[in-house]
């Protein structure tokens, strides 16, 4: 009897075996996916178009981010928030490199290795020759971990890097530092492919680029009421045209708004919570009263050349979205905004005022609504 069970278990054994033998070692890797955003606000020089980001720039960061300090003034020309979230193996080693193109790079995090270029500059006044190093990149080299390993760095309250780290990505870890993203922040000077311009009671739009669009949003706000129009796409050297009647047709909620742009973004390739993530780190932006803001995204082949990444190993998808936010300017904007007219009537009396206090207010106030004095 004890023989015929060992020889049943045996058999038993040599069966399950022989089955296994047909399976995979283990599970099948998850695949390495990289998703990149960026947000960019635009602005004019007598230079030409420069991608400026908003009031919260550097100084906005929490204070274990690097600052890059550069040695001379550069332009106030940059992208906002570019992060990179990254989900693959547990352990996986990875390494990347971005460059900031013809830019210069501002802020990071975690540390990694810079990409410097150094030239000499001549100060004929001084007399002197200083040698001048820019930090035009960064090489970051870490793991991946579905845990942070040890503790990360306190953001402040309500900062938008906590909405940011909420997205479940994996975290990356460098040596003794850990994110659950990487972050810069760089300068680019590049016209966006969609310009739009506001005649008459219309808002023009126009794409210069060569392929098609995408999503195009835009959003007009007056002191507390929006409106949301979106075009799913112009075809590469087309126009389109969106009349005031067709902005006032529907009003919609503040929640409704803000669903609508994470939904813009998500078409573009973002996930679910990368989406929210966004769209609440730029909340403010998006509900901003009197105005209008018009959202495309860059070309992606625009935005490879203006800030090259190289990753090791090679992503089993890599999606890169740079969203340009055109918040319109000129005293046109009256023509599309409900009650505008009537909101900066006094501000552009008291901009003309003897006293150059209030004249300097009224005129702070009017460049804020973007509009002319």
């Amino acid at each position: 009897m004890v023989r015929m069970l060992v020889a049943l278990l045996a058999a038993a054994l040599f069966l399950a075996g022989a089955a296994l033998a047909d399976e995979p070692a283990g599970p099948p890797h998850k695949e390495f996916v990289v998703h990149e955003w960026a947000v960019c606000v635009k602005g004019k020089t007598p230079e030409g178009t420069v991608l400026s980001s908003p009031a919260e720039l550097v100084s906005g960061l929490p204070k274990f981010v690097q600052v890059v300090k550069e040695p001379r003034k550069v332009q106030p020309m940059g992208w906002d928030k570019p992060v990179i979230h990254l989900y693959g193996d547990e352990d996986l080693s990875v390494q990347l490199t971005v460059k900031a193109g013809e830019g210069l790079l501002s802020a990071y995090w975690p540390a990694g290795k810079a990409i410097t270029h150094a030239y000499q500059d001549t100060n004929r006044q001084k007399m002197m020759i200083s040698r001048i190093t820019e930090t035009t990149g960064m090489e970051w080299s870490g793991t991946l971990h579905a845990k942070p390993q040890g503790k990360l760095d306190e953001a402040p309250k309500d900062h938008w890097w906590s909405a940011v780290r909420d997205v479940p990505s994996m975290y990356f870890a460098a040596g003794k530092q850990c994110e659950r993203f990487l972050f810069y922040e760089a300068t680019a000077l590049q016209e966006p492919a969609v310009a739009a311009k506001i005649s008459a009671d219309q808002l023009k739009l126009a794409n210069s680029g060569g392929d098609a669009t995408g999503q195009v949003m835009v959003i007009v706000s007056s002191g507390d009421k929006r409106y949301c129009r979106v075009l799913d796409s112009m075809e590469a050297n087309g126009n389109a045209t969106i009349s005031k009647t067709e902005f006032l047709a529907k009003e919609c909620t503040e929640p409704q708004l803000l669903e609508a742009c994470q939904a813009h973004w998500r078409q573009f390739g973002m996930t679910e919570a990368e989406a929210k993530a966004i769209v609440k780190s730029w909340r403010p932006d998006l509900l901003r009263a009197w105005q209008v803001l018009v959202i495309s995204r860059m070309p992606a082949d625009v935005y490879e050349k203006m800030f090259p990444l190289t990753v090791s190993p090679k992503p089993d998808k890599l999606v890169r979205v740079g969203m340009v936010f055109d918040r319109l300017k000129g005293k046109a904007c009256a023509n599309i905004v409900p009650g505008l007219s009537d909101h900066i009537k006094d501000p552009r009396e008291q901009a003309h005022a003897q006293d150059q206090t209030q004249s300097k207010q009224a005129k702070a106030a009017l460049d804020q609504l973007g509009v002319e004095e």
